[in-house]
């Protein structure tokens, strides 16, 4: 429910289309498409995103660098665990 919450938020707040928010616990990882990272360049952005995350219940927020890739999820897992 949170993620679908915080996607939606952050949807409505910059129009990024290629956008998920991982959910590791405490923190939660925004993804987004390597072309619509330019639309979280800005602090108020950012700030409000951060709050409102952490309204939802995570603790630390972060912006993956990398951007979206589908199957990110797995990358953590060993040979073993996939």
């Amino acid at each position: 429910m949170r993620i679908e919450k915080s996607e939606t938020f952050i949807r409505n707040l910059t129009g990024a289309k290629e956008l998920r928010v991982r959910d590791h616990g405490d923190l939660a990882r925004i993804e987004v498409g390597r072309d619509e990272r330019r639309f979280f360049f800005d602090e108020t952005i950012l700030d409000d995103i951060g709050m409102e995350l952490r309204n939802l219940g995570f603790r630390y927020v972060c912006f993956d660098l990398i951007g979206y890739r589908s199957g990110s999820m797995n990358e953590s897992l060993t040979p073993d665990m996939r």
